[in-house]
């Protein structure tokens, strides 16, 4: 039982699970894991709780691979839960989980500058992208995205952005709006022309557009 454990414990009471077949959380206030990380069993429930408390400290969350369908829910605020750290948090990775589309929550993270949503099930973004004004650097490599949101513009400290690997056939003009952007991904998509006005992003030194559909060498 979870009971009477904080969950800031569960580093300390990791070398007693080896042989736990039932774990309740009754404790008031603590927020159980969602359905797909609770069928993985003691040891992945460990290793996610200790990454979500660790976010918690340091406002760097770790969760590539642990078979997400969502944001984490222990990190979202709600009016009878307030999660005060949800807007702090400085980096997000979740890679490699099974994300199919932004969840309202992410539009929360406003402190973010790093987030790494690489090799999900993603065929869209949404307008949240537009709450992530602080964004540095952004993966959404490996998905199946074949549109963007008119709000990516408001990225405006966008640095690092990587399409790569999607199913994109346009991009659109809003992009010219990333003025800082200074390295963009987008091989391995469907496109066939550039969007207009890259030009505008004077910073970009790094451009990739290798295995895309261009009828001719784009300028």
């Amino acid at each position: 039982s979870w009971e009477s454990a904080p969950m800031l414990g569960c580093k300390l009471v990791m070398g007693l699970l080896s042989q736990l077949t039932v774990l309740l959380f009754d404790e008031e206030g603590v927020q159980e894991p969602s359905l797909e990380i609770l069928q993985q069993g003691c040891s992945t429930i460990i290793r996610y709780l200790e990454q979500v408390n660790l976010a918690l400290q340091t406002f760097h969350l770790n969760l590539p691979c642990f078979k997400l369908f969502s944001f984490p829910p222990e990190l979202v605020s709600s009016p009878s839960r307030p999660v005060p750290q949800q807007g702090r948090l400085i980096s997000v990775c979740l890679a490699g989980n099974q994300l199919e589309t932004l969840p309202p929550s992410m539009g929360a993270l406003t402190a973010m500058t790093r987030l790494d949503l690489s090799k999900n099930k993603l065929s869209r973004t949404s307008a949240v992208m537009g709450a992530w004004q602080r964004l540095e650097f952004l993966d959404l490599s490996g998905n199946s995205i074949n549109e963007l949101p008119s709000t990516i513009g408001n990225m405006r400290h966008l640095k690092v952005l990587n399409l790569s690997d999607n199913l994109l056939s346009a991009l659109p003009p809003y992009m010219a709006k990333l003025v800082n952007l200074r390295e963009l991904y987008l091989h391995g998509n469907k496109l066939e022309v550039l969007y207009a006005g890259i030009d505008k992003c004077s910073s970009l030194s790094t451009l990739s557009l290798s295995n895309n559909c261009f009828p001719s060498l784009p300028y």
